[in-house]
């Protein structure tokens, strides 16, 4: 269980493909072009991108997705108050 400079070592490499990234996509609005850390994060880029699609009299169509293509549902039950589950 020895350190490499300048390689990956297993553990690494396998933290680094099992890390999800979150984002916002959909087939008009397009991706968001964030990288976010979680599924909280990405509901409020979500949230953010519909608020201002309704104040021109639109609506957003993106939806939070995973790396993996896992698909989220966010419900704000206030202003504060998210919760996340992941579709089945």
């Amino acid at each position: 269980m020895g350190y490499t400079v300048g390689m990956m070592t297993k553990q690494t490499a396998a933290k680094a493909e099992t890390k999800l990234n979150f984002f916002c996509a959909g087939s008009v609005r397009g991706n968001c072009g964030h990288k976010h850390a979680t599924a909280e994060a990405a509901a409020r880029c979500q949230r953010r991108d519909s608020k201002g699609c309704k104040s021109q009299g639109g609506y957003s169509d993106r939806k939070i997705r995973d790396s993996q293509g896992g698909e989220y549902f966010a419900h704000w039950a206030s202003a504060t108050d998210l919760e996340v589950t992941k579709v089945q």
